[in-house]
């Protein structure tokens, strides 16, 4: 696996001053908790999504667990974005309690984005769905129609189910069934004895066409990040290389 930094990446995309200060608004606004305290801490994965996407001048873009829809909202800041589809258990418009800018708050992800003053943000469908019959059942989603997309998706992102192997494998080879024959796929939380690790190892070692590039986001954790998967002949390969 070859291995960079999220630092390396931030330098290689250049991202704009204005983007930066947009990014670090969002985050705070819809990531932050009560525990957290910096901005740094908060904008380092919509940054490694962002960051991505401008280098692959990707025109679109799927996530499967949107979160607070942090990643999606900075990630449509990015011209060449013309869509992206972001998929979760959570029904948008569900409140529960969480935090904004440090308070706490009783918002649903309608509420995020209607707060987050970007005209860019009706590039973003956020969907209460799931890519697996078996968790479809269990949280009572929609099962998401992955015929409507093949081969439409430049990147596709998978933050969802953390915990259990076939959920997250099955993420994956829906995300295949959607993704571009030049696109590729990134995963996020791959460290010491999680599902992920296990997943994306399993994928790297049956798949011999295909390379991992890990993206460091910790200096105490060397092989903790996120991890793009990626053909050995993709030409966006040599572009991702020069940090590696």
């Amino acid at each position: 696996m070859l291995k960079t930094t999220s630092k390396k990446l931030f330098n290689l995309s250049n991202i704009s001053n204005k983007d930066k200060k947009l990014i670090n608004e969002i985050s705070l606004a819809t990531k932050c908790s009560g525990r957290v305290k910096s901005v740094d801490s908060l904008n380092t994965q919509p940054k490694i999504i962002y960051s991505l996407c401008k280098l692959k001048e990707a025109e679109t873009l799927f996530e499967v667990g949107t979160g607070r829809g942090t990643s999606d909202l900075s990630v449509s800041l990015l011209e060449n974005i013309k869509k992206i589809v972001t998929l979760d258990i959570v029904p948008f418009e569900k409140k529960r309690d969480t935090f904004c800018n440090f308070k706490k708050v009783h918002f649903s992800n309608k509420d995020f984005y209607d707060l987050i003053n970007i005209d860019t943000k009706t590039k973003i469908d956020f969907l209460n769905m799931v890519t697996d019959e078996d968790s479809s059942i269990r949280y009572k989603c929609k099962l998401f129609p992955k015929e409507n997309y093949k081969n439409f998706f430049d990147i596709c992102f998978i933050d969802g189910n953390h915990k259990i192997d076939k959920y997250i494998l099955n993420d994956y080879k829906v995300s295949k069934y959607i993704l571009k024959n030049d696109g590729f796929i990134i995963f996020d939380d791959y460290g010491p004895d999680w599902a992920v690790t296990r997943v994306v190892d399993k994928i790297l070692k049956e798949n011999d066409n295909l390379i991992g590039i890990l993206i460091n986001t910790m200096k105490q954790y060397l092989n903790w990040g996120h991890v793009i998967i990626i053909d050995k002949n993709n030409k966006f390969l040599e572009k991702i290389s020069q940090i590696c």
